[in-house]
């Protein structure tokens, strides 16, 4: 591999992961601005059970639930299987979409 083919791979990589970490950086900025909404939603323990069975089953790991309360405080509604907002812009979308990785997090830092 050249010189040239060298530097761009590692350059790719680099702004991939630059990417990745101001997108998280962003999303959980952005659910802390929420935390008043967050903390009027109180789960069960069966609730809290449903979300993380749900997510070891087809995820493989638990998520944190704050997602999970912040959408039953805009819609009154509990769903387990909820999918967050932080899974579709830090998984999904790039996987579909790896260029507007970058896009959102410019629009994303300058709203912020």
């Amino acid at each position: 591999m050249g010189l040239t083919k060298y530097v761009q791979k590692r350059t790719e990589l680099l702004e991939k992961e630059l990417s990745r970490v101001l997108l998280s950086y962003s999303e959980y900025k952005n659910i802390k601005k929420k935390r008043q909404l967050i903390q009027k939603v109180e789960l069960t323990d069966e609730q809290t059970r449903e979300i993380d069975k749900f997510y070891y089953e087809n995820y493989g790991k638990k998520i944190k639930k704050d997602w999970h309360k912040l959408y039953q405080s805009y819609t009154g509604v509990y769903r387990h299987n909820y999918f967050p907002e932080i899974l579709f812009s830090m998984k999904l979308e790039p996987l579909t979409n790896p260029r507007r990785r970058v896009e959102l997090n410019a629009m994303k830092l300058s709203h912020g």
